[in-house]
This record gives C-alpha cells, sequence and structure tokens, in this order.
C-alpha cells in the first residue's frame, strides 16, 4: 500500500487545474497555487487500469462532502485511461487541505485506486474556536478548533454561569478589507446566550458569548439556535453560526457528550 509512483502536473492552475495520476496508491498530488476561499476548483486527472483485465467503474467517493466527482468512462479495457474530474467547494475553509479520492470497482477482488488532492485556500474571513485560555492574538494549532461553525456547549441548566464560547473572526492581509476586518452586527435567535465582540487588531474580532443570566435555573433542553455575524467583508458579509447547547443535570464535562 505503499508504492510511490510518479506524478505528473500536466497544466499549471488557471481556471482549472489539470493533474497527471497514476495507478494504485501514489503519493499526495500537490496543488500550489494558492486559491481564495469560496473560489471553486475544477481539477481533472487521468486514472489508469492497472489489470489485465477490463474493469468497470462501480463508484467513485472521497474523504470530503465538498467534492463533486464523475468520471468520463465507466468501462475500462487493461491499462486504459479514464479522466475523473473533481470539482472542489472551498467555502468556509482555510490553510492546507488534504483529501483522498477513491475509485471503487464492480469486482470487489480488485483494490481501489486513490489519489491524495491537496491545496492551500487563504479565507477571506476564517471562523474559529478558542479554549477560554487562549491565546487570542492567533488562530488556535489544533485543526479540530480551526473552521468552526457549530458551537457546542454541555452544561448543568443550573450552573449557567459555567456557559462560555470564545469565537475569532479573522481576516489575513492578503483578502482583508481596506481598513481592517469588522463585526458591523450579531444577530442570536435564542434568549439563553449574550454574545458580546471585542476588536484585536485590525484583522481579528473575538466574539464572547455568556449566559445572558447566570444566575437563572432553566429546565433541561438541548437547545439549536443561530448566532448571525455581519462583517464589511465583501465576499463574506453575513456568517451564519449553529449554536448547539445541551442543559442536562448529569453534565460533568462541558464538552463530554457533544465531542
Amino acid at each position: 500500500m505503499n508504492r510511490h509512483l510518479p506524478c505528473l502536473l500536466l497544466l499549471a492552475l488557471l481556471a482549472t487545474v489539470s493533474l497527471g495520476a497514476t495507478t494504485t496508491d501514489d503519493g499526495p498530488t500537490r496543488l500550489v497555487p494558492r486559491l481564495r476561499e469560496g473560489r471553486r476548483l475544477s481539477v481533472d486527472f487521468t486514472i489508469t487500469n492497472p489489470y489485465d483485465r477490463a474493469v468497470r467503474v462501480k463508484r467513485l467517493f472521497s474523504t470530503c462532502v465538498c467534492f463533486k466527482l464523475t468520471v468520463d468512462q465507466r468501462f475500462l479495457l487493461p491499462h486504459a485511461e479514464a479522466t475523473i474530474s473533481v470539482a472542489i467547494d472551498n467555502s468556509n475553509t482555510s490553510g492546507l487541505q488534504t483529501q483522498r479520492i477513491y475509485v471503487e470497482f464492480t469486482d470487489r477482488r480488485l483494490e481501489m485506486i486513490t489519489r491524495t488532492l491537496q491545496w492551500m485556500v487563504v479565507p477571506d474571513v476564517a471562523v474559529d474556536s478558542i479554549p477560554p485560555s487562549g491565546p487570542f492574538d492567533r488562530r488556535p494549532e489544533k485543526a479540530i478548533r480551526r473552521n468552526v461553525y457549530l458551537f457546542t456547549s454541555h452544561e448543568r441548566p443550573d450552573e449557567l454561569h459555567r456557559l462560555e464560547e470564545i469565537i475569532m473572526v479573522t481576516s489575513p492581509p492578503l483578502t482583508r478589507p481596506a481598513g481592517g476586518l469588522k463585526v458591523t452586527g450579531l444577530e442570536y435567535d435564542g434568549s439563553l446566550w449574550n454574545w458580546q465582540q471585542r476588536q484585536i487588531d485590525p484583522g481579528t474580532v473575538l466574539i464572547v458569548g455568556r449566559a445572558a443570566n447566570p444566575d437563572a435555573e432553566r429546565e433541561p433542553a438541548v437547545l439549536k439556535e443561530k448566532l448571525i455575524v455581519h462583517t464589511n467583508h465583501p465576499r463574506k458579509a453575513k456568517i451564519e453560526l449553529r449554536i448547539y447547547t445541551a442543559l442536562d443535570y448529569e453534565a460533568t464535562d462541558p464538552w463530554a457528550e457533544l465531542r
């Protein structure tokens, strides 16, 4: 499974990137050019039937729902080639993206063909979850906290003072609006949370959520709410965040049930 066969880059990235691929298990195919968030990328690459018999492609799938996959022919003679087309949606992503593509045949005895695509995304506006301890002057290093659009909390309904979410909204210099990124408004459709914003620097705003009434005791419930963040960024003026809060008397670890 670790045979690394050569991969040929056929065309530079313009509106479409065409990539040469090999047979089973080649190494990562790197897309060197940086892409801006929200720009759809079309990638074409070839696969070769590595078997001394004809095969039929059963399905294509990947590790990312952001991919739309098509193949120009599903029946391949021995060592014949087919072209896989990948449409990539870069919405709400940033940084190095690595995803795998799988080509499965109708004969399950045959090994699937796999490909790895890598590309870099520069965000217009990134949304990250920040630990209560910070740091608050840079994006978190852990991938699980980056590009987060669902925020979950789990707390006892009589301990609302423990509720806290810290959201970092950032725009890097390359895509930042003139005069800096600003949050121009917050819309929240619930009553449990109170949301406040704080400008950290020209490219960073912190949004801090705490209980609107920390001394209250509410009925046990699971609340699914929305927080809409309005910004001055022309390409990302409205960001919709989902806020999922479980109030449970059995709660101990604030994240235990919703990890």
